[in-house]
């Protein structure tokens, strides 16, 4: 009866788990990254469909699952089979990490800690790309198979691991060969333990189990014609298109300063000198050493190789391992004696604001101090967060740098926190028995308070560009072409036509990655479009696209054999036949 409970419950708590998950961030389909792998799957399905969209016949992304999903959606409804993925994938995620979880400390509590912090602060790490999402992409299938890798090395399996590690490399070919690089780096480490015939046995399975995709990929990816330099290359497909994963000179001194947090909280949670804490260290080591690699040698010194496999995508897992020792030093602290200790700690779990959590886990570790400097240390920090979110707070809405802005707290958060922390101290106060439903209640009183999230089946919310994209569907021949506003996508997706191009779906392979560069440029009217990220590129392509005029589209429409045009602002009107009008957007027949 026991061993059967707790096979039950090995099960019950990732069930509860995903279905947090759905009650916190929802779901949808045909969200942004949709917009770039669903259409290429639509026309494998259907190959009469999109005939005539340049984008979809060019080489897709993470083709394996590409071809996977259209043979699946010849049988079942494409939407259906996205649902069901996602919900197995993120069983898969919650199983493992309970494994892991339990492996590492023994305690359930600590599976209950580390999810309720990553529903209250997220779980993207450094780079924008997260463990789970509202929505299936290939990152987030590959996730929890690469996961499930780093425990069969903890549980000493090394050959299960590198099959695992295979099955991950043929769902997300960068995340799972480089899961395998880390874990093998772990083993090594550990080699008089493991045994080193049976890593380089575990190396050479992975190695034959991943030749059929790799060799077809890099034939694909990396042998064709190379018509860019390495700089023109990185500038094109990291600085303009991929900065939030690519570039980490771009990204918010803020992100760094809460990694650094939760690092610091995760190094106070274990004794690292003994496993299986030192084989996680072990990977902590490996994957800051990719990470350096990353910067130096795509920011610094570009190198296509090392751009194209986007190094600092292996944060997440530095970021699931800290959230667990995070939970684990906060459930020591709410153990100990002294009420301040666990006031800190009880103000790190009710806030989801990091300038109040970095404050108090400073304040924490001053209080835990053994030694003279560490005490000096975390009051320092403690007053130092505090002073930065003083002056953040105070000028909000000033014309000053933006990283300041990120550490200010609202009166709202501060209502909050004393509410979130007057709940949790008022159950907590006598035992830590009740910590669990605590938790619960506190997220659930929370989501409740904050409305809940989006859900959608089959479709994106439904607003004016997706009613638009519904129309032209229904109303116009399958094989038109459009030339649609270059900052917009979605539109082969939503309207099942052909366009010239827009930013969010770019290409992989070089010569595809230059007429995707050109095509932008003939639309937004630049001759070298210069830009980095969304909100620069899709600003410049807003601007250029709404000062072109009939001339312009006549020619644009020639060249690319268009038969529609569609404007996106007010004051952009054509004297062109009009078909028809949804707010701001409007679609007209180009007078060929």
């Amino acid at each position: 009866m026991r061993t059967l409970a707790a096979r039950l419950d090995n099960w019950l708590l990732p069930i509860i788990a995903t279905l947090l998950v759905f009650l916190q961030i929802g779901y949808s389909f045909g969200e942004p990254s949709h917009v770039i792998f669903v259409p290429w799957i639509l026309r494998r399905i259907d190959p009469t469909l999109l005939t005539q969209d340049w984008f979809v016949n060019t080489i897709p992304h993470h083709f394996n699952s590409i071809r996977f999903m259209a043979a699946l959606g010849r049988h079942v409804s494409l939407p259906l089979a996205t649902l069901v993925l996602h919900v197995l994938f993120l069983l898969l995620f919650f199983w493992v990490a309970h494994r892991i979880i339990d492996h590492l400390f023994g305690d359930r509590r600590v599976f209950f800690v580390a999810l309720f912090l990553f529903l209250r602060w997220g779980t993207d790490g450094l780079g924008g790309n997260p463990l789970w999402g509202n929505y299936l992409v290939q990152h987030n299938a590959a996730v929890p198979v690469c996961l499930l890798a780093f425990y069969l090395v903890l549980k000493n399996r090394p050959l299960a691991a590198a099959l695992a590690c295979a099955a991950a490399t043929w769902i997300h070919i960068q995340l799972g060969a480089l899961t395998m690089l880390v874990v093998g780096i772990g083993m090594l480490f550990a080699w008089r333990q493991t045994g080193l015939r049976t890593i380089l046995l575990g190396g050479a399975v992975f190695l034959l189990a991943v030749a059929p995709t790799v060799l077809e990929q890099w034939r694909l990816y990396m042998a064709g014609p190379s018509p860019l330099s390495a700089a023109e290359y990185v500038y094109i497909h990291a600085v303009m298109r991929h900065p939030h994963h690519l570039i980490p000179s771009s990204w918010f001194g803020s992100e760094y300063y809460r990694f650094v947090v939760l690092l610091v909280m995760a190094a106070w949670a274990a004794d690292w000198r003994r496993e299986p804490h030192r084989t996680v260290l072990a990977w902590f080591a490996a994957i800051f050493l990719l990470c350096i690699i990353g910067t130096v040698f795509v920011e610094i010194v570009p190198v296509k190789l090392v751009t194209k496999l986007q190094l600092w995508r292996m944060t997440v897992f530095v970021k699931f391992f800290a959230v667990a020792y995070t939970a684990r030093f906060l459930l020591t602290a709410l153990e100990e004696q002294g009420a301040w200790k666990r006031i800190a700690a009880l103000a790190v779990l009710a806030t989801p604001n990091f300038s109040i959590i970095g404050a108090c886990a400073a304040w924490l570790l001053a209080l835990r101090a053994t030694r003279t400097w560490q005490w000096v240390l975390g009051l320092f920090a403690a007053g130092w967060i505090a002073a930065v979110s003083l002056a953040g707070s105070l000028t909000r809405g000033m014309p000053i740098r933006l990283f300041w802005h990120h550490f200010g707290i609202r009166w709202d958060e501060l209502g909050m926190l004393a509410a979130c922390l007057a709940v949790l101290a008022a159950v907590l106060w006598r035992s830590n028995r009740r910590l669990t439903p605590a938790l619960l209640g506190l997220f659930l009183l929370v989501r409740a308070w904050t409305w809940g999230p989006y859900y959608a089946y089959d479709h994106p919310p439904a607003d004016e560009w997706y009613q638009l994209c519904q129309w032209i569907k229904a109303q116009t021949p399958r094989d038109a072409i459009f030339i649609t506003p270059p900052f917009l996508g979605g539109f082969q997706l939503f309207a099942e036509r052909a366009e010239v191009a827009n930013y969010k779906c770019v290409p992989l392979i070089e010569t595809d990655l230059v007429e995707w560069k050109r095509r932008l440029q003939d639309l937004s009217g630049w001759t070298d479009l210069r830009c980095s990220g969304w909100v620069e590129c899709g600003s410049k392509l807003a601007g250029g696209y709404a000062s072109q005029r009939e001339p312009v589209f006549l020619r644009l429409a020639r060249q690319y054999h268009a038969q529609y045009v569609i404007t996106s602002q007010p004051g952009h009107r054509l004297n062109f036949p009009e078909l028809h009008r949804i707010g701001d957007f409007a679609v007209y027949r180009a007078p060929l």
